[in-house]
């Protein structure tokens, strides 16, 4: 998908990085990005889901040590710790915000003392499902964050953010 090419020239070395890829659904990401040398591990709260994934990585030629798939919430597996270069959360965030604010908040905030660099997109505007009259800066307001920087538009009407600490 172009999401991957616009993170990959945005973090420019993906090569020995440790990624996590929240919701990684049927681990597109955590496939490709471990096929092009990182430690990729990737988490969805759907079994079968996980176990497609490692289904997958037999077909991409990739061993079960990397890309790891595990099936949990992210919120139980950072809470168990762990540390990394780089989280992936796409296609994910819109709809926590939608659940509950507060929550999802707090487990953004969460999510930002595990790693400096957070990829994330958000489903904004009008389109169903997306989040009306968003402000991005206010994920600022609720983590570790100090910089967010906008990336290119994926697929419309998503919009893909770096959220970085200095």
């Amino acid at each position: 998908t172009d999401r991957l090419q616009i993170i990959v020239d945005y973090v420019e070395n993906i090569n020995g990085k440790k990624i996590l890829d929240i919701g990684c659904c049927y681990g597109y990401f955590s496939h490709k990005l471990a096929q092009m040398g990182a430690e990729a591990v990737g988490i969805d709260i759907c079994e079968p889901k996980i176990e497609v994934c490692k289904l997958l990585s037999d077909c991409y030629n990739l061993p079960p040590s990397n890309p790891k798939f595990y099936r949990s919430s992210y919120q139980e597996y950072l809470r168990n710790g762990g540390y990394f270069d780089i989280i992936l959360f796409l296609s994910q965030f819109h709809h926590d915000i939608r659940a509950n604010i507060k929550t999802a908040w707090n487990d953004l905030n969460l999510v930002s003392r595990h790693t400096d660099l957070l990829l994330i997109d958000l489903c904004e505007g009008t389109a169903g499902g997306c989040i009306q009259n968003w402000e991005p800066e206010l994920m600022l307001q609720h983590t570790e964050f100090t910089e967010l920087i906008p990336l290119k538009p994926s697929q419309r009407p998503r919009m893909l953010y770096a959220l970085r600490k200095s």
